[in-house]
This record gives structure tokens, C-alpha cells and sequence, in this order.
């Protein structure tokens, strides 16, 4: 995958080598994964990378660390407007080169591949270093790193914590004071999180026990959040209650990737089936095998739901990502170019079968990459992603018989950079996704495909991602650590009800809303209210605005004792400016809490 002793031939005489002369390190919390060592000597330059002989990586997580150090030799370098170029062969593999653009500011530097899309994998940062570095060797097997890591667990996260659980094992439980001290203790954890003060799974472990014992559905999704990043910390699978609580957790064993390596680290794409007994998962790593290209791999693999099962009991060897479950027996899977949307059944010794692709539906001239489909419960539509970057979209098919019966190509959105997560609502004809505004949710699907044009989707939740509609009622239910209770007290780890909490927008037309404020009404609230004003994809090309949704405005005040407050939304300059040279303006007015109201402001 990467790294460098370099030898580099001339560089053009106008070019200066001093900027980058010195030692780089790229280091995860403590420990050096990469050392560059550079030595400028007229218009050349000579030096080494560092590395370790083996490990994975993706989105800033390197787990697999392990073999040693390896040094690679730099074949050729070109400084050219402040950028160093480099072509880097494998010590153990002549053939096998990676190109990496180098650039410098002060004692920071970057490494990018050049034949790998900065979305892909993300520049490395390195930072100047004494010279001696060396590249760490006391990796752990079974752990992740990031540039953030520490060894060390937050005490004060662990303090928190403690007080959490100590206040929950005494024999007489005032739970009205352990609710008002939840709420202390919710607003520590924050802060913590605010400052960037977590960084081992235990205390993001530590966190997600607090948020548990919440009083909101924010609180709760928080608990999930950080409970899942504690797995990512510590490569596990947690099931869990809709209230966070925590069924069991699995650690996953390697899979074996497309060149025979094992795969582990962070379990991505975590599926579970219908009936709740069985989980599919991918690993995705970027590797450097000895005796292979470098590249991107996945694999996937099952488990049994209440208990770790060997991988081949369900499988055989799966180079795919994202998987869906049709049904409790067979998966959908993505593979990429010829092996787009495939179908496994599960069984030891099984793999998957290739279903179609996109050149099945629009011919090979007009194709490109189909990603994450999804299947709904009728068996007649199904949903995937279509494209790369800023022309993703989403697109569905309509099945005229079961696989592997080509489907026919329905509907196409419009594009967005951010497309991704299509899933099926329980009764089959509608569909959320997720894009630059958040999750977005349609009205039913189209019988025909003459009539797409006129398929629509309603914003729904501003920044969420990676949605999934589950076929159960959201029923987040008590704590069952807390159900002993004692009457007639509020219900465990739940403050009494308060009143609902309202929103409600004065009237007023746009052009003097847009100079003094728009004027909201909110109650059953306490504490300050914060309140927010944002406009669609649609009104944001409108008024010139970019192409994405966003905030124009926002505003807060401090309820008073009986929960109401009134708050004036002040738009920023630009936005205003912009929004008066429109006839009308659809707004999205939003509580932090996430209740909204659509308004529509007119000259």
C-alpha cells in the first residue's frame, strides 16, 4: 500500500527540494505508523518511508498491524508547483506501484494518492519530527487505531460512570433525585464529547450507559450512537432493545478477503434478519498483501444473532458489501463491476450468484455501478443505489418474476453526492433514503413508469443517515435493570410527562421576516430554545444559494416557568439578501428537539 525509500532522480532547476527535507511521521495517538525521512541535496532528493510490512485500513481506522517494518523504493519524482510526485514500487513487488502527490505547509505535510480518488482514502497527515523516529512495533492483534487514539481511558468519563451505576445499587432509590442528577450527569458526558475527551471504546462504553438512562428518544438514539462507536473502538456486533439497552454483543472472527488474506477490524453494514435470529456484516479494509496489488476488499459474513457461529457454518467465502436480507435465508449483495446486485441463500460452503447489473437495464454504453440494494417485503420493487460522487441518485426495478429474472428498469431520482440508504417501508410502496438535507421519505411508488415524473419525497429528519425502516412500532421501553421501582414514583430512568412540546409560526410576510426575524412560538419546552429555519434543494438553487438544503437562520431564547418562549429567527445577511428576490419562500422551522413546522413566507 504505500511506502516510500526514496531515490529520486533530478528535479527541474527552478524547483526547491528544502521544504520538504526532514522527518515525517504519521502517527496514531502515540505510536508512529509511517516515518518519512527526506534529504534535499541540490535540485534532488533522497530518502525513505517507513512502514509496517502489514495492514488494513479505511476511513482513518488501521487495524491488522503486523510483520515488521517494510521500506519501499521511490522509482520516480517530479517536483512541479509545490508538489512533490512520487511513483513508489513494492520492495517485494517490482511491478506493483502506487503514485502520491506530497505537499508541504510549515511543519505539516500530506500524502495523497493520485490514482486513487480523494474520497476514497483520505490523505494521509504527517507532521515534522526529530530526526531518529521510528515506525512503532508494539501494535495489539486485535485492535483499532485513529490519528485520535490514546491508551488511556478518561477519568472523568469514568467518574461519571461510576456515580451512574453507584446511585442505581442502593437499597432505597430516590428516583426523582436520580432523574435530576441523570440529567447533571448527561450534560457532563456532552461536554466531554464537545471537547474531544473520549477516545478508548471503554469510555465511549461509559457514555453510552449515561445517554441510556436518558429521558428522550434523542437520548436513546445517543446511547445507540456512541454504543456503535464503541464497537467500532472494540470491533464488536452489539443487539440491542429499541431503549439502547444491550441483548449481547459479538466480536466477529477474520473472513478471508478476494486474495486469501484475513479480513478484520470494524464490522460495517450490519444487517439483521427479519425474524431476529441471524446478523450478515461486511469487513472493508485498503490493504498491501505480499504478492498482491493494493486495493479495497470486503467480505462478508453471518452469525447467529444470540451467539458467535463459525462464518462457514452459513457461508462460504463472500467478496461483497452491503448486505440485505430477503427474507430470513437469503441476502443481497454488492460486489461491484460485473457483480452488482448479486442473491446468496445461505447454507455451509455457499456463495453468492450475480442477479444483474446496471447494463442489464440501460445497455453497457450508458451504464455505471450499481451499490446497496434493497429488496421490499413484497417481492415486486427494489431499490439501489445508482453512480459514484455528485451524480448518485437512486433508482428502482420492478421484478416481473423471481431471480434470476431480469427485472425492468421504474424510476431514477435526481442526483445528490450524499444518495445513499434506500429502504422499504413495511408495506412496500414507499421509500426513505438518505442525501445532503438528511432522511427523506416518498410518497408511494408509481404503478408505471410514465408516472416517476410525478414521484415525490418530503424532507424528514435534517442530518440523519443510514436509514433502515424496520418493521416494528418505535416503542422504546423502560430499563428492565430499573423495573423494581417502588410505586408510586415515575416510571425507570422516566421524568413525569410534561407538556407536549408545540411550535407554531406567527404570520408575517417575507420581506419584513427576512429583516427583523420570523417570530416562533414554542411551549412545553425548558431551558433555552433553540430554533432553526431551513429552505430545500429546490429553493436553494432558486435563490442562488448552492445546491444542497440549509439553514438560513436561527434563534434562541429561555423558556419561562410555564415551558413557553418566543423566539425571533434572525437570517443570516447572505441568505436574506438572496431569499427577498423570490415571490415566495418555503421554510422548514425546526426545534432542536426535531418537532418542525413548514411555513411558506410571501411578498
Amino acid at each position: 500500500m504505500l511506502w516510500i525509500a526514496f531515490c529520486i532522480p533530478a528535479i527541474a532547476q527552478q524547483a526547491r527540494p528544502e521544504p520538504f527535507a526532514g522527518t515525517w511521521t504519521m502517527r496514531l495517538g502515540d505510536r508512529n505508523l509511517f516515518v518519512l525521512d527526506l534529504q534535499a541535496s541540490g535540485a534532488n532528493i533522497t530518502g525513505t518511508m517507513a512502514r509496517p510490512t502489514r495492514f488494513s485500513g479505511t476511513n482513518g481506522v488501521f487495524a491488522n498491524i503486523r510483520g515488521g517494518v517494510r521500506r519501499d523504493p521511490v522509482a520516480h519524482a517530479e517536483l512541479k508547483d509545490g508538489v512533490l510526485h512520487l511513483v513508489v514500487q513494492n520492495a517485494n513487488d517490482p511491478k506493483d506501484e502506487d503514485k502520491y502527490a506530497m505537499t508541504v505547509h510549515g511543519d505539516t505535510a500530506t500524502l495523497a494518492y493520485e490514482d486513487i480518488p480523494g474520497e476514497a482514502i483520505e490523505p494521509f497527515a504527517f507532521h515534522r519530527a526529530s530526526p531518529g523516529a521510528q515506525v512503532a512495533i508494539d501494535w495489539e492483534p486485535n485492535r483499532l487505531y485513529t490519528a485520535s487514539d490514546s491508551d488511556i481511558p478518561s477519568a472523568e468519563m469514568k467518574t461519571i460512570y461510576t456515580e451512574d451505576q453507584r446511585v442505581r445499587e442502593q437499597p432505597s432509590i430516590d428516583w426523582s433525585q436520580v432523574n435530576r442528577t441523570d440529567a447533571e450527569r448527561r450534560e457532563q458526558t456532552r461536554k466531554l464529547l464537545a471537547a474531544g475527551a473520549l477516545h478508548t471504546g471503554k469510555d465511549y462504553e461509559e457514555a453510552a450507559f449515561v445517554f441510556q438512562h436518558g429521558d428522550s428518544p434523542n437520548d436513546y438514539l445517543l446511547a445507540h450512537t456512541l454504543a456503535t462507536i464503541a464497537v467500532s473502538k472494540g470491533t464488536k456486533i452489539l443487539r440491542m432493545r429499541q431503549n439502547g439497552e444491550v441483548i449481547n454483543e459479538l466480536d466477529p472472527p477474520a473472513l478471508m478477503d478476494s486474495v486469501s488474506h484475513p479480513i478484520d477490524g470494524v464490522p460495517v453494514d450490519v444487517a439483521i434478519s427479519p425474524d431476529g435470529s441471524k446478523i450478515a456484516y461486511t469487513f472493508a479494509s485498503y490493504s498491501c498483501p505480499i504478492g498482491a496489488s493494493c486495493g479495497a476488499r470486503t467480505a462478508t459474513g453471518y452469525t447467529a444473532a444470540d451467539h458467535l457461529t463459525p462464518p462457514e457454518a452459513l457461508s462460504g467465502h463472500l467478496y461483497t458489501r452491503n448486505p440485505s436480507w430477503v427474507g430470513n435465508a437469503r441476502t443481497l449483495s454488492s460486489a461491484g463491476y460485473l457483480h452488482q446486485v448479486n442473491t446468496h441463500d445461505l447454507g455451509p460452503g455457499t456463495t453468492d450468484v450475480h442477479w444483474f447489473d446496471d447494463q442489464d437495464l440501460v445497455g453497457q454504453g450508458n451504464s455505471t455501478d450499481l451499490d446497496d440494494a434493497e429488496l421490499n417485503r413484497q417481492g415486486d420493487l427494489l431499490a439501489a443505489v445508482r453512480g459514484y460522487g455528485a451524480d448518485s441518485r437512486i433508482l428502482t426495478v420492478k421484478l416481473n418474476a423471481p431471480a434470476p429474472a431480469l427485472p425492468s428498469l421504474m424510476c431514477l431520482t435526481g442526483a445528490d453526492e450524499k444518495m445513499s440508504g434506500p429502504s422499504w417501508a413495511p408495506d412496500g410502496r414507499r421509500l426513505v433514503l438518505a442525501d445532503t438535507f438528511g432522511l427523506e421519505v416518498s410518497d408511494a411508488h408509481p404503478a408505471s413508469d410514465a408516472d416517476c415524473p410525478s414521484w415525490t419525497f418530503t424532507e424528514f429528519i435534517a442530518g440523519g443517515s443510514e436509514p433502515d425502516w424496520g418493521p416494528a412500532d418505535v416503542n422504546p421501553q423502560p430499563r428492565t435493570k430499573q423495573d423494581t421501582q417502588p410505586a408510586p414514583g415515575p416510571g425507570p430512568g422516566v421524568e413525569p410527562p410534561g407538556p407536549k412540546a408545540g411550535l407554531s409560526v406567527g404570520s408575517a410576510k417575507l420581506k419584513a421576516a427576512l429583516k427583523s426575524g420570523l417570530v416562533v412560538r414554542v411551549t412545553g419546552v425548558s431551558g433555552t430554545a433553540k430554533v432553526t429555519a431551513g429552505i430545500s434543494k429546490s429553493v436553494a438553487r432558486k435563490a442562488k444559494l448552492g445546491k444542497r438544503a440549509l439553514t438560513v437562520g436561527t434563534g434562541t431564547a429561555k423558556a419561562g416557568a410555564d415551558g413557553s418562549a418566543s423566539v425571533r429567527v434572525k437570517f443570516t445577511r447572505r441568505a436574506a439578501a438572496r431569499l427577498a428576490k423570490l415571490r415566495s419562500v418555503t421554510l422548514t422551522v425546526r426545534l432542536a428537539s426535531g418537532l418542525s413546522r413548514t411555513v411558506t413566507l410571501r411578498r
